[in-house]
């Protein structure tokens, strides 16, 4: 079985000011098509478009990985592509 995922509180607050998806949080933490290492902290990337805006986002993932559980650090989402998208990791 997987590492389990526990969103930090600070995460929470993120999700629920920001209006993201936990859902989604949740799904792209698994299948991200980006994995940025920063220190102790990973960098995860997903795109994804929203239908009511017709806009396609970048949903940015904070986590630290631990040897039992994974930890939902941070999470934005921006219309930024380009800026962070790594072509070559």
């Amino acid at each position: 079985m997987g590492k389990e995922l526990r969103f930090s509180s600070h995460c929470k607050d993120r999700i629920k000011e920001r209006g993201i998806d936990e859902k989604m949080v949740r799904k792209s933490v698994f299948t991200p098509e980006q994995r940025i290492s920063k220190g102790k902290r990973i960098i995860l990337h997903k795109r994804y478009r929203d239908p009511g805006k017709n806009k396609e986002y970048l949903l940015r993932i904070f986590v630290e990985e631990k040897k039992e559980e994974i930890e939902i650090v941070s999470v934005y989402r921006t219309s930024k592509i380009q800026k962070y998208w790594r072509e070559k990791i």
